[in-house]
């Protein structure tokens, strides 16, 4: 379903905190050696944004999710867990569902990233 469009010379509704590509599809930098990326600097091939919740969205609430993701060593999800969540329990559904698709370079072992998503009407 269409998000609403948000007000003019406003960004975007979901805004991640930390640094992470904007579009849907992450295209990652051109790796120096094909080789596998080590575990401890996880290299997302496919990073969607959360959705603002439309009933979020419409009623002006604004918020911040901040996940751990832990990643297998084949690059997949396997765990997302919400750290911190203001408001609580507004946001954190749509952002594990997304987080819990994203995929990751191979890599020699597990690791685990914390992501903070900010939401802004």
């Amino acid at each position: 379903p269409a998000q609403p469009e948000p007000t003019v010379a406003q960004p975007a509704p979901a805004q991640p905190a930390t640094p992470a590509p904007a579009p849907a599809q992450v295209t990652p930098p051109p790796a120096a050696e094909p080789t596998v990326a080590r575990a401890s600097n996880p290299v997302a091939v496919r990073a969607p944004q959360p959705s603002y919740p439309r009933s979020a969205y419409r009623s002006g609430v604004a918020g911040e999710v901040t996940v751990e993701i832990s990643i297998a060593a084949n690059g997949s999800v396997s765990d997302v867990r919400v750290i911190r969540s203001q408001p609580r329990g507004t946001f954190d559904r749509e952002v594990i569902n997304t987080v819990r698709e994203w995929q990751f370079e191979p890599m020699d072992g597990p690791a685990t990233l914390t992501r903070t998503f900010s939401f802004r009407p």
